[in-house]
């Protein structure tokens, strides 16, 4: 059983390497591994336009004292996985903006509208970022 030997040999692999060899030259360096390297943010509408980095994986965004426009990086089909959060009650709203004349599902824009309403979505390819969740 492969995966069996695999799992066990990991489980008593030393929490402390950064690394190991795997079979014949596969090397893998776990230390690029990390959840750390996308990190929760709060914006205010005074810090819009805010355009995303990409350290960013989670974006509360507070538009109580006016509308918010949130600008996306390029999309390069890397896999990026973002959220974002309107956090307030007002009646201002969220609009993310896709970089340039890049797609979010087909469309350019697409906008928070109530407390609590969130967007995901991830850089599938280059130019198009994809919904996987939309709604309050």
């Amino acid at each position: 059983d492969i995966i069996g030997s695999v799992n066990q040999n990991l489980a008593n692999y030393p929490g402390t390497h950064s690394a190991m060899s795997i079979g014949a030259g596969v090397y893998l360096g776990l230390t690029n591994v990390s959840a750390l390297n996308f990190y929760v943010q709060t914006k205010a509408t005074a810090d819009s336009p805010y355009t995303l980095v990409s350290e960013a994986g989670f974006l509360r965004c507070n538009a109580a004292a006016g509308n918010m426009t949130v600008n996306l990086p390029a999309a390069i089909g890397n896999g990026r996985l973002v959220t974002i959060k309107k956090i307030d009650s007002s009646g201002n709203t969220v609009t993310i903006d896709g970089n340039g004349s890049e797609t979010i599902d087909g469309a350019t824009t697409k906008t928070l509208t109530v407390q609590y309403q969130v967007i995901q979505f991830i850089d599938a390819a280059s130019g198009v970022w994809d919904v996987i969740n939309y709604g309050p």
